[in-house]
């Protein structure tokens, strides 16, 4: 997230249902189920209670065996797929039979493709991502990400004073 947009406001859906997709898949997967978890998604009826900045999306991706998902990359964005149940085939084209990629395992995503992921040995679900590169540096410490070791080092204290976490109930 930019530093622009960083502490800009928080979504907090808790338990809200993600609103999700039924999607007419191509081949014997007959149909697939996607979960939105942002603000863009595949069908203009279904959308997420979560705002993202940049028009980054967020897809949790079904695929029954046999099914076929396809997905477009808007130009300029970043993407990646992390494979976290079953296993498919990331990449397909008419002259590639793709990548194999197992559960607990990455796929970087070019700009611009039309994603092709096929669920040819059982179910795969997976996380699709994308969004426009930032371009801003990178501080990392642990599990914190900000752009500065200065930001860094706020953080540290913000968390450890108790105030790292900004909720509606609680103001910083």
């Amino acid at each position: 997230m930019s530093r622009a947009d960083r502490l800009a406001r928080a979504s907090d859906v808790g338990r809200t249902p993600r609103p999700s997709a039924r999607v007419d898949a191509p081949g014997r997967g007959g149909r697939h189920k996607v979960r939105i978890a942002s603000d863009l998604s595949p069908s203009p009826r279904t959308a997420s209670p979560s705002i993202t900045s940049r028009g980054s999306t967020y897809l949790d991706v079904s695929i029954a065996s046999g099914g076929v998902f396809r997905h477009l990359i808007a130009r300029g964005h970043n993407a990646f797929a992390y494979a976290f149940e079953g296993q498919g085939r990331f990449g397909v084209t008419p002259d590639d039979d793709g990548e194999r990629i197992r559960g607990s395992a990455l796929a970087v995503l070019n700009d611009g493709d039309l994603v092709e992921v096929r669920a040819d040995e059982g179910a795969v679900r997976f996380l699709l991502v994308s969004g426009q590169p930032l371009y801003e540096p990178i501080a990392r410490y642990g599990p914190f990400v900000m752009n500065t070791r200065e930001e860094i080092e706020q953080a540290l204290r913000d968390l450890r004073s108790d105030t790292f976490v900004w909720t509606p109930d609680r103001s910083r």
